[in-house]
């Protein structure tokens, strides 16, 4: 009896799956390790992923980096060749995680604490509303500003006001 040849099934295997095209997948974050992450899959079977790369805005010279929190709900592009390769898309509103409403017109960021920070493109403003245990802090060179509920704190070699 002639043995059993792994070597020809594995790859006969691999070549079926390299035929597969890539699967957008929807599934929850279940662990982060820098800019990669590992996402169970809502199949029917749960598979949880390797650790694939997030899609960011910017990560060369300028960096723009913002990782999805542990249980998020995120849109993946899995590779036919399983799960072992793809990205995480980025996260998506469902009945659980809704949209705020906020006007198209800004650009907004909500953080776990109550903080929000929103820049209106149509009428050129910007807002930081940090909660009362909270700060602002601005800094150039040596000089900066801190912002608290309880105080405003202006620290530079050289302050004009109404010069």
């Amino acid at each position: 009896m002639a043995a059993f040849d792994f070597a020809s099934l594995e790859r006969r295997v691999s070549a079926l799956e390299a035929r597969q095209p890539a699967s957008l997948r929807f599934g929850r974050v279940t662990e982060i390790d820098g800019g990669k992450c590992r996402v169970q899959l809502r199949d029917g079977q749960d598979v949880v992923t390797r650790k694939i790369s997030t899609v960011q805005r910017r990560v060369l010279k300028d960096q723009d980096i913002c990782m999805p929190d542990i249980g998020e709900p995120v849109a993946c592009l899995v590779s036919g060749q399983g799960e072992e390769e793809g990205v995480v898309l980025g996260a998506y509103y469902n009945e659980r995680e809704q949209d705020p409403g906020q006007p198209p017109t800004h650009d907004y960021k909500r953080y776990e604490d109550g903080a929000r920070v929103f820049y209106d493109r149509k009428a050129h403003e910007l807002v930081m509303d940090v909660p009362p245990a909270g700060r602002i802090l601005l800094r150039v060179g040596a000089s900066q500003i801190e912002i608290t509920d309880q105080r405003i704190l202006i620290q530079s070699p050289l302050v004009d006001i109404n010069p």
